[in-house]
């Protein structure tokens, strides 16, 4: 008889979710401070997952800076940099296929109030595939 091995553990879709909406939301007009918010701040997403950034107003900036020897977050996305539209548009980037567990801080530039937005510097943890 041949002995079997063990079989690679399912990922656990509520922990490591294949999409993922990053809403960036626009000030309060309560209170003083003028800042963004960023909602989740923190968030998982599998290897070969979708992240979408979305806005009702605009326009963004999106930073990810990358270390050196660290895999790119995202597939088609040239420098640590990307735009968000204004309005309803959303931005979606594919995140790199690959394996372990990564994480990139990431800040999110509002032009109109000329700030970060709160929430910033949140984290993406990118993870294992679903094999």
């Amino acid at each position: 008889m041949r002995a079997r091995g063990k079989s690679p553990a399912r990922v656990d879709d509520k922990m490591w979710p294949k999409h993922v909406t990053v809403t960036i939301s626009p000030p309060s007009r309560r209170g003083e401070e003028r800042f963004c918010t960023v909602a989740p701040s923190v968030f998982r997403i599998r290897h070969g997952g979708t992240v979408r950034f979305e806005s009702s107003f605009g326009p963004f900036t999106l930073f990810i800076p990358t270390p050196r020897r660290a895999p790119k977050p995202f597939q088609r996305l040239r420098g640590p940099v990307a735009s968000i539209p204004a309005g309803r548009k959303a931005k979606r980037l594919k995140v790199t296929h690959g394996w372990g567990v990564h994480e990139y801080p990431y800040a999110l530039y509002s032009h109109e109030f000329n700030c970060f937005a709160k929430g910033s510097i949140p984290k993406m943890i990118i993870g294992p595939e679903n094999r």
